[in-house]
């Protein structure tokens, strides 16, 4: 079970065993421990999105479910089709 970030927006650590005892982990379990111990107690950055890329995004969605492609959603909107993906698996609103 993935650790989720609380919402007091600090990273605080997953409960953790030792990693050389008799528990195993899977790897998502490993790296979450791992990532728990290195930003313990570290504030993380809260960049709220702006209406104006708000929008973008969502003309950006919908021109995508109208049929147009990614790299011509790309060119179109002068950012790059890794960008357009991730506006369309929903990476920041």
């Amino acid at each position: 079970m993935p650790y989720a970030i609380p919402s007091t927006r600090r990273w605080n650590a997953p409960p953790c065993s030792p990693l050389w005892g008799t528990t195993l982990y899977t790897l998502e379990e490993a790296t979450n421990c791992v990532l728990a111990q290195l930003y313990r107690g570290f504030l993380l950055p809260h960049i709220p999105i702006s209406r104006r890329k708000r929008e973008r995004n969502e003309e950006i969605r919908n021109r995508y479910a109208a049929g147009e492609n990614v790299p011509e959603l790309a060119r179109l909107y002068s950012i790059s089709e890794q960008r357009i993906h991730q506006i369309l698996r929903g990476k920041r609103t």
